[in-house]
This record gives C-alpha cells, sequence and structure tokens, in this order.
C-alpha cells in the first residue's frame, strides 16, 4: 500500500475511534443550552431544536458503524473517507441552528449558547481535526449562522462578539490544518520506520537464510550442520538419549560429470537432495549438503533400526528414479552410499568424533561394492571399538611423528591381545599376566620414548603430560595387582584400555601435541 494511502487511513481510524468524544459532548452541551433557553423564547422551538441535535447524533452514529464495516470489509477508499468526514456537517448545522437561537435569548442564555458551541469548536480540533474536511464540515455551520446573527443584532456588544466569535473560528481552523500536519507527519514517519525495520529484517532473514543454506540445492549447508549437530550432541550428552547420522555419497559422481556435463550434474545433486530433504520429515531432524556430492543427516533420538530404515529408504527412491549413468559400475543408473550409526553421545568425545565415525561406515560401504549400507550401532559399546573384541586403528589418530605413531600403533595391537586373552575365557592366568605385562613394559617404553621427542620439540606442556603417564602406569600396575588377587573383569579392562589409555589420553591428551607434527602430516611422511 502506498505511503498515503496508508497514512490516510491510518486518520480516518483514529477520526472514527474519536467519533464517541465529540457526539457525548453535542448530547450534553446541547442539553445545557436547552435548560438556559428556558423562558427566552418558546418551549416547542427548544424540544424542537433538542430533538433535531439527538436525531444528527442517532445519524451520525449509524454512519459511523457503516463507515467501520465498509472498511472492514473492502479497506480503505479515500473518497469514502471524505464522504465520512462531510457527515460531522450535519451536527455543525444543528449546532448553527442553535447558534440563530441566540437572538431572542437572555443575556445568560447567550452566554451559555457562545461558550458550547466554542467548545464545540474546540474540542473539533483534537477530535475531528484528523481529517480537516471533517472539522471544516462541523466548524464553519456551527459558528457562522451565530457570527451573522451577532453582526446583525445591532449594538457594540453584540459587534465586538460576532468579530471575535470569527476571529476564533479562523484560528480554530488555522490550528486545526496545522494539527492535521503534525498528525500526518508522525503517521508518515511511524510507517517509514515500519517499513525500515520490516527491510532491514528481511535482509537480515534472507542473509540468515543464506549462510545456512547450500546455494545449489535449497537444503542446509556445512555451516548449518556444523552448528546443529554442536547443539544436540550436547543435549543428547545430557540426556543420555541416542544420536543418529548418516552420511551419503553419490557413487562415482566425478564419472557422472565427466560424462554427462557439470549442468547435468547439478541437476543430480538437487535431485538426489530432494530425495533426501523429503525422506527426512521430522522436526528436529536435519538434511544438509555436507561438501561436494556428500550428504549429511541428523537425527536426534533416533534409534539404530529406525536410522537403518530411513538410510534404506533414502537409497531406494535415489535408485528408483533411474538417472542414468553409464559409468555407475554394476548399475546403469545413479545409486548412493550411505554409513550410518547410532551413538551415546556420553561415549563419544566430540561431535567431530561421531562424524569421523559415522564417515568409516560410508568408506566401508564404499569399499564394499557401493550401492549399500553400512551401519554400526554404538549405545552399548565405545566406538573406538570396531566390537567388543577389538580395538580399531584410524589415521585420524596419527600426529605425524613416525616413533609415537608407530608404537600407538603397536600398543592397539598389544592391548587387542590382551582382550583377546580375557574374552577367551579359558585363559590360562599365566598366559594373562604374560599378555599384561607385555602391554605394561610396551606403555612404559612408549611414555619414555613420547616425552623425550616432546622435549626436543620444545612442547610447552611436557610436565603435565609426563604427570599424566606416571598416573597411567600406576593405574596399569593396581590393575596388574588387582588380577593377582581378585582378578579382572572385561568391563574393568575395556575401560581402562578405552577410556584411559586410548580416549582419554591418546585421542584427547595427545592431540595437544599434534601441531608440533603439523609440517610432517601435511607433507605426508609416514609411519
Amino acid at each position: 500500500m502506498k505511503l498515503e494511502k496508508r497514512v490516510g487511513e491510518a486518520l480516518l481510524r483514529q477520526l472514527i475511534a474519536n467519533s464517541a468524544i465529540p457526539l457525548i459532548g453535542s448530547a450534553v452541551a446541547s442539553l445545557l443550552v436547552a435548560i438556559s433557553l428556558i423562558g427566552s423564547i418558546e418551549s416547542y422551538i427548544i424540544v424542537g431544536w433538542l430533538l433535531l441535535v439527538y436525531a444528527t447524533l442517532g445519524i451520525r452514529i449509524w454512519l459511523t458503524r457503516r463507515c467501520q464495516a465498509r472498511l472492514a470489509s473492502t479497506g480503505y477508499d479515500a473518497g469514502d473517507a471524505i464522504r465520512y468526514a462531510m457527515t460531522a456537517g450535519l451536527s455543525g448545522i444543528a449546532w448553527g441552528i442553535g447558534g440563530v437561537l441566540i437572538k431572542g435569548a437572555t443575556p445568560l442564555a447567550m452566554i451559555v449558547i457562545i461558550t458550547a458551541i466554542q467548545a464545540m469548536v474546540m474540542g473539533g480540533v483534537l477530535t475531528l481535526g484528523t481529517l480537516v474536511p471533517a472539522f471544516i464540515a462541523f466548524a464553519l455551520p456551527a459558528v457562522l449562522p451565530m457570527v451573522f446573527v451577532l453582526a446583525f443584532s445591532g449594538g457594540v456588544a453584540n459587534t465586538v462578539l460576532a468579530i471575535y466569535s470569527f476571529l476564533f473560528l479562523a484560528l480554530m481552523v488555522g490550528i486545526a490544518i496545522r494539527f492535521n500536519r503534525s498528525l500526518r507527519y508522525t503517521w508518515q514517519l511511524t510507517f517509514e520506520k515500519e517499513d525500515l525495520v520490516t527491510s532491514l529484517t528481511e535482509a537480515h532473514d534472507n542473509l540468515a537464510l543464506l549462510a545456512t543454506t547450500d546455494g545449489l540445492t535449497g537444503i542446509a549447508n556445512r555451516r548449518h550442520f556444523d552448528a546443529v549437530i554442536e547443539v544436540e550432541f550436547a543435549r543428547l550428552y545430557r540426556s543420555k538419549a541416542p544420536l543418529s547420522l548418516i552420511l551419503l555419497d553419490i557413487d562415482h559422481f566425478k564419472l557422472f560429470n565427466d560424462a554427462y556435463g557439470h549442468v547435468a550434474g547439478d541437476q543430480c545433486l538437487k535431485n538426489v537432495a530432494g530425495v533426501f530433504q523429503r525422506c527426512i520429515t521430522r522436526a528436529p531432524d536435519l538434511a544438509a549438503r555436507y561438501g561436494g556430492e556428500e550428504f549429511a543427516a541428523i537425527l536426534p533420538e533416533t534409534d539404530y533400526r529406525g536410522a537403518i530404515t530411513l538410510a534404506e529408504k533414502i537409497r531406494a527412491k535415489v535408485a528408483g528414479m533411474a538417472i542414468p549413468h553409464c559409468d555407475s559400475g554394476t548399475e546403469s543408473y545413479v545409486t548412493v552410499s550411505l554409513g550410518v550409526v547410532t551413538l551415546d553421545c556420553t561415549k563419544v568425545q566430540s561431535p567431530l568424533d561421531a562424524v569421523a565415525i559415522t564417515d568409516r561406515q560410508l568408506y566401508r560401504a564404499k569399499s564394499e561394492g557401493r550401492n549399500r549400507i553400512a551401519s554400526w550401532n554404538g549405545m552399548d559399546v565405545h566406538p573406538v571399538c570396531e566390537s567388543m573384541l577389538r580395538l580399531t586403528w584410524n589415521t585420524s589418530y596419527d600426529s605425524g611423528e613416525p616413533t609415537i605413531d608407530n608404537e600407538h600403533r603397536e600398543l592397539f595391537l598389544l592391548a587387542n591381545v590382551l582382550l583377546e586373552k580375557v574374552l577367551a575365557g579359558n585363559t590360562e592366568p599365566d598366559q594373562f599376566k604374560q599378555a599384561f605385562d607385555n602391554l605394561q613394559v610396551h606403555i612404559v617404553k612408549h611414555f619414555a620414548h613420547e616425552e623425550s621427542i616432546l622435549l626436543e620439540h620444545g612442547y610447552d606442556r611436557v610436565v603435565d603430560h609426563t604427570e599424566r603417564h606416571c598416573v597411567l602406569v600406576e593405574s596399569a600396575m593396581k590393575l596388574r595387582r588387582q588380577f593377582e588377587e581378585s582378578g579382572v573383569s572385561v568391563g574393568e579392562l575395556v575401560e581402562f584400555l578405552v577410556s584411559e589409555v586410548v580416549v582419554g589420553h591418546m585421542l584427547n591428551k595427545d592431540r595437544a601435541f599434534f601441531g608440533l607434527f603439523a609440517d610432517n602430516k601435511s607433507a605426508g611422511v609416514t609411519s
């Protein structure tokens, strides 16, 4: 709606809202004038004029309601507003007739009539001045008849009163016009401010949407995915509810681009994103483009079975689109591979680790032939374990320093030997002691090598790191003594190896010094 029209509508609504005040004032003032005229003129004239005023009030009430109804049903129309404003002239005419009665009135009645008419006009500046035509339509017929009667009645006093009343009328018209301009300007500023706020809000929302939406596919982008998983991971860590993640990769997408071109590749990405988004329908869930031809989903409070079912639905629907792909391998259409995990967030170090676990499942799905799902249920075991039987090394655990990384790998091997001895059930005590002693000797040797390397590279936290090594060695010795005295359960052994040594130390404390060897890692130095 144009600004001028909005201002006009606001002024009309304000006029309607204030309409009760002049109508009530007119009813009361006319009654007082009628009382003051008793004894001055004939009673039937007084009664007739009073009835005219009240009839006019009734008509104006009806016209006000009719204008309100039209405004609600058809909206604002400038012509209707002017026509309604002019109806104030009905009250002006009624009061103008009252002003004529001044001719035969007593001095007291004359004062009452003049005061009443001027008071009505003064009040009209505020109540009718919102629309100048309404004020003029009331004020002119209300005051001018009284001015003429006084001017032609003779006498200096009457002439002075006539001049005074005319000047009063001119002054009130001037004030009403200025008041109306002020109101218009106020409403104009109000609407301009509202428009500015709306524009700024829309611009902010658009920028926020662009910042969290992938420009090609229209679904959430990597930035939004990273923000949401941080929040959900923290929430589910507190509630201990499951978190399921899905990573999807379009099989042989580079070959698709090479064969069909990047325009077709972009359309393929949009189609797969559409399937992905439509399958993930719950309000708390998030579907996002993770990067390139990879998509990711966050499924808070979704159990393992639910995540697998959803992933299979996505895989089948993408295959069902039958997008031609001559270089897809086993199929002649576009397929996807999916990694699915369900996690207990209290058993995972961070959202980054949760994504890494899911990525390993995606890699497994692709290495096992693609167009399939690889999954892992981590609600009952620690994610560093491939199962309850083995610790699994991942290249993300590499620090970049060959000696440290080789010894870490050997630690994994010796720990797996120890786990196998315990899980075998019928292991001889000497075999378990030998496996434990081998691991303990390696841990002590490794810690000494690691401390020496860190000192050589000037690591500023080497003292704290050494103290942590001492604590772990003491824990290992305590567990060894416990085995001889009362035995060691699988849970206690896994707690020490996984929670304290691998997760608590290698994947947490050790990561603090990885930066020392970042150049080795980026240069591809391997163990």
